[in-house]
């Protein structure tokens, strides 16, 4: 019986298997998935931080994980985005090379305004050349916001 145990663990090891989370870490993810589970009384993004001291660690771990309700994954990305984008543009950008999350994207358009102009801009290099680039641009080309539309006009950005 304890060889097979080792067996399996020490296969699951070397096949890359995620680590154990820690009690920690658990309890922590715990309560962020449990502050984001409200549909329309989510706190604020900065009252997560309060939570946790890995927070897009923990709030990226809730995207790939929490499956349901579905707006406890969208409401992570969003955290990130606002309170992260500058320092996770690279993470930012690989949501919107995913052809499976099409959603992401969606969810990153949504927040260009709480974004600096260079994150803006490097942001929608990315989406206009990745798998949903068909849809950003009209999409882009709405956007309530003059300064994306400028940026798009004076072909800054091009598609």
């Amino acid at each position: 019986m304890l060889t097979t145990i080792l067996a399996l663990l020490t296969t699951a090891v070397l096949a890359g298997s995620p680590p154990v989370p820690s009690p920690q870490d658990v309890a922590r993810r715990d309560r962020l998935r449990k502050m984001l589970i409200a549909r329309d009384k989510a706190p604020p993004c900065t009252e997560l931080s309060k939570v946790s001291d890995r927070l897009v660690e923990d709030l990226q771990w809730l995207m790939d994980n929490v499956k349901a309700p579905p707006w406890v994954g969208v409401r992570a990305a969003q955290c990130i985005v606002e309170l992260h984008a500058t320092t996770e543009v690279s993470r930012i950008q690989g949501w919107l090379l995913d052809p499976e999350k099409p959603g992401l994207t969606l969810v990153v358009l949504g927040e260009l305004d709480t974004m600096p102009i260079p994150v803006v801009i490097a942001v929608i290099q990315t989406a206009l050349t990745g798998p949903h680039a068909a849809k950003v641009h009209p999409r882009l080309m709405r956007s309530a916001n003059p300064q994306i539309r400028a940026l798009l006009q004076a072909q800054q950005i091009k598609p």
